[in-house]
């Protein structure tokens, strides 16, 4: 496993973004996991709009391993939370616990976020739908 998409790319991905898609096919799906917040987010839009079941039964396609947040993702999101809102720059606690999941397993974050303050602090990680736009 190599790629961590947060929940942004998943959206992505279910809108069959074709950028986001020819990126993706040029992997192997072995290289991605699913965080377990990411289905925890799908699944809460999905029920706050209607058609859940069309919705929902997208969410349940995707062939990734999912990551259960463990202690030490927990510990290295902390960490993050905590130097970004000390920098005034805070993000949503779902997608710093995906980003600290990701450090903490050494994986390339998926974002679409990669121009805000706040991802600065990822040492590793990518939008391919903006990087996308620029080739």
């Amino acid at each position: 496993m190599r790629f961590l998409p947060d929940t942004n790319a998943f959206i992505a991905i279910m809108r069959l973004r074709p950028k986001m898609l020819r990126r993706m096919q040029q992997q192997s799906p072995s290289d991605f996991g699913m965080s377990s917040i990411v289905p925890f987010e799908l699944l809460y839009g999905a029920f706050k709009i209607q058609r859940v079941e069309a919705n929902v039964t997208r969410i349940d396609i995707f062939p990734f391993e999912v990551l259960e947040l463990d202690t030490e993702d927990a510990a290295e999101a902390g960490k993050i939370r905590a130097q970004l809102a000390q920098q005034g720059s805070p993000i949503g606690p779902y997608d710093v616990m995906i980003g600290g999941q990701a450090r903490a397993r050494w994986l390339t974050l998926i974002t679409h976020n990669t121009n805000s303050k706040a991802c600065r602090g990822f040492a590793s990680k990518t939008g391919w739908r903006n990087r996308q736009r620029t080739q």
